[in-house]
């Protein structure tokens, strides 16, 4: 199965509007997310430990833009014809 890559000529400016504000809430649940694992941490508090704290929080951060960005249409009407 082929993998289909999109570039930005084939987004109309809404799409690249929206797909901008997706990867900017990304980054603030990420920044939310590392700050609270730095005060639980602080606190003696493990959740998760060592390197898989940080693999759950880029999974996590990965999980939100997807959906987010999938609910909020990044992707439809995407020209279907232009590269093939």
């Amino acid at each position: 199965m082929a993998t289909r890559r999109y570039s930005a000529q084939q987004f109309d400016e809404r799409q690249l509007f929206i797909r901008g504000q997706v990867f900017w809430h990304g980054l603030l649940v990420a920044l939310v997310l590392l700050v609270v694992n730095a005060i639980l941490q602080a606190a003696g508090i493990v959740w998760v430990s060592g390197f898989a704290q940080n693999v759950a929080i880029v999974v996590v951060v990965t999980s939100v833009v997807a959906i987010e960005s999938i609910l909020r249409g990044v992707f439809s009407d995407v020209d279907r014809t232009a590269g093939s």
